[in-house]
């Protein structure tokens, strides 16, 4: 009974139900559909990365599939009913250098509203490669701070952030889809 539909509705629910917005004092929220939307960063377009580094066979089909998984651009398309703008700013997520920036100021320059997604991957820190700073890495602020600039409504959001919530959402949900299973 492993995905099956009581399993994948229930893993559904659980998740919008742990999200939490921490802050919306510029009111950027919610976006709107008819406004241009750029999504920034070297985690935009990225799938495995959402899923975190402790997981099973996520998608059908052969174990390290993940194309059942969707981007964060692509959410946001789907969301709003668009095609947003995307611009990386980094090649990698250790950014260790700015030759990305003009192209994701500019696509943010073109936007309304922008989402920026910023933080960590495999490459940062895993099972046995910790990070000793929560600075985010390389130089992922400073193509913040460029962003932020322009002074356009941004929903920021990093991964390591995300990914705490989804595993810890898989240690609650554990119980509730063993439940679901001997049912």
């Amino acid at each position: 009974m492993v995905r099956s539909a009581a399993h994948v509705a229930a893993a559904v629910d659980a998740t919008e139900e742990g999200l939490v917005l921490l802050s919306n004092q510029q009111k950027a929220l919610p976006f709107a559909s008819s406004k241009a939307t750029a999504v920034i960063g070297p985690l935009a377009a990225v799938r495995k990365t959402l899923i975190g580094n402790y997981f099973g066979q996520i998608c059908p089909g052969l174990p390290e599939t993940f194309n059942c998984v969707k981007t964060i651009r692509e959410s946001v398309d789907g969301v709003l009913g668009t095609n947003s703008s995307y611009a990386a700013g980094c090649a990698n997520v250790p950014c260790d250098n700015d030759k990305g920036f003009k192209a994701a100021v500019a696509a943010a320059t073109a936007a309304e509203q922008v989402v920026l997604t910023l933080g960590l991957d495999g490459t940062q820190e895993g099972e046995g490669h910790d990070r000793h700073s929560v600075v985010l890495p390389g130089m992922q602020l400073q193509l913040a701070q460029a962003i932020l600039k322009l002074k356009r409504p941004t929903v920021r959001t990093t991964l390591e952030l995300l990914l705490l919530l989804l595993q810890l959402l898989m240690v609650l949900l554990l119980p509730v889809l063993k439940s679901l299973s001997c049912r």
